[in-house]
């Protein structure tokens, strides 16, 4: 079991592993694991739901084991609010259509560029626009 602590540590991890691959010019990695962090942090957010004491909904912790990120955003309450910032904050739109179709099938590609590497991290980290500035004001 994981806690939304640990979660929130497995953030910055992995987006350290992504620098260090991107530094390695391992860009396909770099992608691949720098996605992970985003899905570490919305379930982060999940997390929040789960009470002390109390025995969760089944159905709830079934949500929380999947790697789509708008049915885990929904699972966390937030895709609504997310379309709505980002209808207000462009920027944010942008950052959220570089990374809502990840799969981890990814982990399979020999196609991804320095580029694309580089952008994801961007959409992800950017300090005004990124998605985990956006999910840390959640979790």
């Amino acid at each position: 079991m994981v806690t939304r602590s640990e979660l929130k540590k497995l953030v910055e991890r992995r987006l350290g592993d992504a620098h260090v691959l991107m530094q390695g010019r391992r860009y396909e990695s770099a992608y691949y694991i720098a996605e992970y962090a985003v899905e570490c942090a919305i379930k982060a957010c999940i997390a929040r739901q789960f009470r002390r004491n109390t025995i969760p909904d089944k159905g709830l912790v079934d949500k929380t084991y999947k790697h789509d990120f708008e049915q885990l955003l929904k699972t966390a309450g937030l895709f609504d609010k997310l379309l709505i910032d980002a209808k207000a904050n462009p920027g944010l739109g942008s950052s959220w259509n570089v990374i809502k179709d990840w799969k981890p099938d990814v982990r399979y590609s020999t196609e991804k560029t320095r580029l694309d590497a580089h952008d994801l991290i961007d959409a992800i980290e950017n300090p005004n626009d990124g998605i985990l500035q956006w999910l840390a004001r959640h979790w």
